[in-house]
């Protein structure tokens, strides 16, 4: 149906959006662990620092991006 075509499009403007918003670590860690499919270990010697450091800031990072599409996508009845 065109109009999950244009939802469809829009949800993926916003998430375009919300990924620009991040800060260079921030993306460059997200790619790390889904483009790039790197382990936290990897991921935390290439860093300096933990595996539950990493961890914890992609759970945190996740949860902040999540938050952000549901509030921009709610006001427009999308369900995100």
């Amino acid at each position: 149906a065109p109009e999950a075509s244009a939802s469809g499009y829009m949800a993926q403007e916003m998430l375009v959006r919300l990924l620009e918003e991040l800060s260079p670590e921030e993306r460059e860690l997200l790619a790390l662990v889904h483009m790039d499919r790197r382990s936290y270990v990897e991921i935390a010697k290439a860093l300096g620092t933990t595996k539950g450091a990493v961890k914890l800031r992609v759970f945190r990072l996740r949860q902040r991006l999540v938050r952000k599409y549901r509030s921009l996508m709610e006001p427009r009845g999308l369900k995100g």
